[in-house]
């Protein structure tokens, strides 16, 4: 079983997250994009003078090289990236499931749960309903 909260439903300092936060406590979904590793290749990117001062700047302060220092940049904005599209398919993912089911827990089920974790008399998690 899949849970779900629609929109609003998990209070108004969630809303949004509430969307998927049931679904994915049941699927391990995020972080599922592949990465491909492989031979290396040139990509030029222009970049303004101040810019490339910065970029020099910081490489000398953590001793490494500008080049490693833009790459390790790349790699980290892309990976963060892939997760943020990750998590938005399984939004999508989780949407369509409630659409689809009507499956849900309530915002106070929910704060209920929450509020108890780490107490002795810590509640099992909602159960999701229509």
């Amino acid at each position: 079983m899949q849970w779900v909260f629609p929109g609003g439903a998990f209070g108004e300092r969630w809303a949004g997250f509430g969307v998927i936060w049931c679904y994915l406590l049941s699927t391990s979904k995020v972080n599922a994009m592949p990465v491909q590793r492989g031979a290396a290749t040139t990509l030029s990117v222009k970049l303004d003078g101040a810019m490339r001062g910065r970029i020099r700047n910081l490489a000398e302060i953590r001793q490494r090289t500008a080049h490693w220092l833009v790459r390790e940049a790349i790699a980290q904005y892309v990976e963060r990236e892939e997760k943020r599209e990750a998590f938005r398919q399984a939004t999508l993912a989780a949407w369509q499931e409630y659409q689809e089911t009507g499956l849900h827990a309530t915002g106070e089920e929910v704060d209920a749960w929450l509020a108890s974790w780490g107490a002795e008399s810590e509640l099992a998690a909602p159960v999701c309903h229509k």
